[in-house]
């Protein structure tokens, strides 16, 4: 880990002495890079918190923000803090499919925030004036005034920092409340951890209303005043070409994906897109967000490595919002831990069969380790009952420590610490996370989940090049492992029907071939399993079920 004896500024420190030298770059929608150093984003964010102090924000209300990745979130989200107030992202319509579900989104996560205003990025101000305006509010658009509001001085800061709304993964999105010192405390980890405070430049394309994104990316950034390339979301999955060109440009060094990403990446990045490339200078690429296939890993660094991609510069983490982010992570410059374990024998509150070469392990099962603990954390992996096990059995993981927010909007303070509803274990003081438990099912006293049965999957020739997930749950009575395809109905799914058969250990196994908004992820790229199984299970599904093993045996 980073050294600990580096001093982190302060939130709100960088608007007294704003950097000439550097600032933050945005690719505009005509794929040119638009410059703005950080003397001029302090400027704007002075007059976005006297826009806020004359719209009516007090101390302590909630500024929701809908914004893109850019400079203007930047400015309304540090804004809001000057002005003593609690910056709340929304995700922005562009990454929904349709105007519908999207105003119900937003409308649940408003409800919940109860925001003073709602800033909107000038662009969007028209398309959502509508729909806001039915949940009882109107845009706000910042630097627009025809008359400049005076300075405000600034106020105290406020006790919450942060409203951040979790994905919606596996229910309707919470409203999580960091502190102040919470925040300000993952932050510092990350400064040290990453190496933020060295003059590293960081890239990034991830939502910049998610945890990651926002926490992980732009406010470490903004605070240490680093460079900061920012990208939207939809320009890496059109253009993937054009990410890995800057990171191979030298202009990066530090940046965090997801690892569906990386598939992306080696589904769509030839050779000729690569030419001229050189990522011996990327420092740090943190993998997170979900569950780590290490072959993928693997697969990447293999991939890239002709053209100077360093051997540990993939750093598996694990976190989440109801920590601010951060919770285990890989130290730097070394190769990632893996494991093999026996899937066969899977059980919470008992030992994970590793293979150590002296135990046969009948159905392996490859784990990348998400690293060790990261300091100001505690990480515990408790059984059934909630009691601590120890290392190398399996259990669920329990956060705590310095950045763990208060709790959820609404409800009760947490005590100290949260229960995650993830299922991990520790091996050699490194922490493997197999998946929410949530998304898994007990068969006969062995633990299937979703995530490892879509990796299993991906061994498949038809699903090559195809998009899918794997969904648990009961149907009509019966423990059901289904495999949703965007294909067309054709001889693929035999082979994906006889491999989900073999990996499903006796469940009923659905396959469905179905069209790609049946395929639901979150904002931040997670599949939203419940909700795709509840669709099949009430059969409104977007698509046509071409193998059912209950169906097919009577």
């Amino acid at each position: 880990m980073e050294t600990s004896d580096v001093t982190v500024p302060g939130l709100l420190d960088w608007l007294d002495a704003p950097r000439a030298d550097r600032g933050i770059n945005t690719l505009d929608l005509a794929g040119e890079w638009q410059y703005m150093p950080y003397p001029e984003l302090a400027e704007r964010t002075r007059a976005a918190a006297a826009e806020l102090t004359a719209a009516g924000v007090r101390p302590g209300d909630v500024v929701s923000i809908i914004h893109r990745n850019g400079p203007g979130f930047v400015t309304a989200f540090f804004g809001a803090l000057a002005a003593g107030a609690t910056p709340s992202p929304v995700v922005p319509p562009t990454l929904f499919q349709d105007r519908t579900s999207y105003s119900r989104h937003m409308g649940a996560i408003l409800g919940l925030a109860a925001p003073r205003v709602v800033v909107v990025e000038t662009e969007l101000a028209e398309q959502l004036g509508p729909a806001l305006s039915e949940h009882g509010h109107r845009p706000l658009t910042l630097g627009t005034a025809v008359e400049p509001a005076p300075p405000a001085r600034r106020a105290a800061r406020p006790h919450t920092a942060l409203l951040q709304f979790t994905s919606g993964s596996s229910a309707t999105p919470k409203g999580v409340v960091v502190s102040w010192e919470a925040l300000q405390a993952q932050i510092g980890l990350l400064v040290r951890w990453l190496g933020f405070h060295s003059g590293n430049a960081c890239g990034t394309w991830l939502p910049i209303h998610h945890d990651m994104g926002l926490v992980g990316m732009v406010l470490p950034s903004v605070v240490t005043q680093s460079n900061l390339w920012v990208m939207q979301p939809d320009q890496f999955i059109t253009g993937a070409s054009r990410w890995l060109r800057l990171l191979g440009s030298g202009a990066v060094q530090i940046t965090a994906v997801p690892p569906f990403s990386l598939k992306h990446m080696l589904r769509r990045v030839r050779d000729e897109d690569l030419a001229g490339c050189d990522f011996s200078r990327v420092r740090v690429n943190v993998v997170g967000a979900e569950p780590i296939d290490s072959r993928v890993l693997d697969a990447f660094t293999r991939r890239l490595a002709p053209f100077g991609w360093p051997t540990g510069a993939l750093v598996p983490a694990y976190g989440l919002a109801e920590a601010t982010l951060a919770v285990t992570g890989k130290d730097l410059d070394v190769p990632t831990d893996h494991v093999r374990v026996d899937r066969g024998r899977l059980r919470l509150g008992e030992k994970v069969v590793v293979d150590s070469g002296e135990v046969p392990v009948d159905e392996p099962l490859e784990l990348a380790a998400s690293g060790s603990v990261l300091p100001g954390v505690t990480v515990d992996v408790r059984d059934e009952a909630g009691d601590p096990v120890p290392e190398g059995v399996l259990g669920e993981i329990v956060v705590g420590g310095s950045s763990l927010a208060d709790g959820y909007r609404g409800h009760e303070p947490w005590p100290g610490e949260f229960v995650t509803g993830d299922a991990g274990f520790f091996w050699q003081r490194r922490l493997y996370v197999l998946g929410r438990l949530g998304d898994s099912l007990k068969v006969r006293g062995v633990q299937l989940f979703a995530e490892d049965l879509e990796n299993a999957l991906g061994k498949a020739e038809a699903l090559r090049q195809a998009r899918y997930a794997v969904v648990l749950g009961t149907l009509e009575g019966q423990d059901t492992v289904a495999a949703l395809v965007v294909k067309q109905p054709g001889e693929w799914s035999a082979e994906v029907f006889h491999e989900l058969g073999r990996q499903a250990r006796g469940l009923r196994v659905v396959v469905a071939a179905v069209n790609r908004g049946a395929v639901r992820r979150t904002s931040s790229g997670k599949p939203k399993r419940r909700a795709m199984f509840e669709q099949l299970m009430t059969g409104t599904i977007d698509g046509v079920v071409v193998h059912d093993s209950a169906k097919e045996e009577s």
